[in-house]
C-alpha cells in the first residue's frame, strides 16, 4: 500500500463553550475527569476542522503536534502499510504522540469526509500550565491508558 501524501490539517475555526462540544470532551479521555470550568477552557483553545477523503492527518514517524477528537466520519490507522483499525465519532487520535513527545506509531488516513475537534500542542501546553487540576486530570488518563495496554 503506499503512503497518501501527507497534508498537514487545515486551521479551522476555533470553537465556543457549545454543551454539545462540551459533551464530546467530557466522553473522551484524557478529558473525561474534568469538570465543567476545565472542559470550558479547553473547548476555547480547539478548532473545528474538515478533512476530505484520503487526507492523511498523522503520519507514522512524525512529531505529534496535535490530537483530535472525531465528530463525524471514519479514518484508518495504519501501521507499517496495513491497516490495524478504524476509528469514527467519538473516539480520540494522536493524543499519545502528544502527551509523551515520541514520534507517532501509526498514520491516519480520512475514509469518509470527517470533522474533527482539533487541539494544537501549544495550546494543549499553556492548558497543561495554566490548569494544574486538568493537568492531573490528563496525567491520570494518561496513567490508566498505559495499564490498559
Amino acid at each position: 500500500m503506499l503512503a497518501p501524501v501527507r497534508v498537514p490539517i487545515a486551521g479551522g475555526a476555533r470553537v465556543s463553550t457549545d454543551d454539545p462540544i462540551l459533551e464530546l470532551l467530557a466522553a473522551v479521555p484524557p478529558f473525561d475527569r474534568c469538570g465543567r470550568p476545565e472542559l470550558e477552557q479547553v473547548a476555547q483553545r480547539t478548532s473545528i476542522v474538515e478533512e476530505p477523503v484520503g487526507a492523511v492527518l498523522m503520519a507514522q514517524g512524525e512529531t505529534g503536534d496535535e490530537m483530535a477528537i472525531i465528530i463525524e466520519g471514519k479514518v484508518a490507522i495504519v501501521r507499517n502499510d496495513s491497516v490495524i483499525a478504524e476509528r469514527g465519532p467519538g473516539e480520540v487520535i494522536g493524543e499519545m504522540a502528544l502527551l509523551s513527545g515520541m514520534p507517532r506509531t501509526a498514520t491516519v488516513i480520512v475514509l469518509a469526509p470527517t470533522r474533527l475537534l482539533l487541539i494544537r500542542r501549544a495550546d494543549f501546553d499553556v492548558l497543561m500550565a495554566e490548569m494544574p487540576s486538568f493537568r492531573s486530570q490528563v496525567l491520570e488518563s494518561l496513567a490508566r491508558r498505559a495499564r490498559d495496554l
